[in-house]
């Protein structure tokens, strides 16, 4: 039974990394990256309404919609900020980026609820 468990957790935990995979592919896929004039964290409504964004709002896109589509936990998540300056999206372990390949220093970490509560602030 145990290794049934373990068998089971692990499954889980690949389907959840084969999601976001999916997600960050699809989106990076989909929508433009645009420089915005004035830099606004957009919604993910605003982000589908403007056919794209940039990197901050392809990291709020991707986390809603593993969030809010997916059921993926919330707090599994978090926004990095890098050296570039640039922003990504964690889940987990691992980074999905709308660059692919990038090498980067992380430079600060915010937890999904700032990024939330950053948005309610905006709209």
């Amino acid at each position: 039974m145990k290794i049934l468990i373990t068998l089971l957790i692990a499954i889980s935990i690949y389907a959840d990394y084969a999601t976001m995979d999916k997600i960050n592919r699809v989106v990076n896929n989909s929508y433009k990256v645009m420089n915005e004039p004035v830099d606004v964290w957009l919604s993910y409504d605003e982000f589908k309404a403007l056919g794209g964004g940039d990197c901050e709002d392809f990291a709020i896109a991707k986390y809603t919609i593993a969030t809010e589509m997916f059921g993926l936990d919330k707090g599994d998540f978090s926004f990095v900020i890098v050296n570039i300056p640039h922003m990504v999206l964690k889940y987990k372990d691992k980074t999905y980026d709308i660059y692919e390949g990038y090498e980067y220093k992380k430079v600060m970490e915010l937890p999904y609820s700032f990024v939330e509560g950053k948005l309610k602030d905006e709209n």
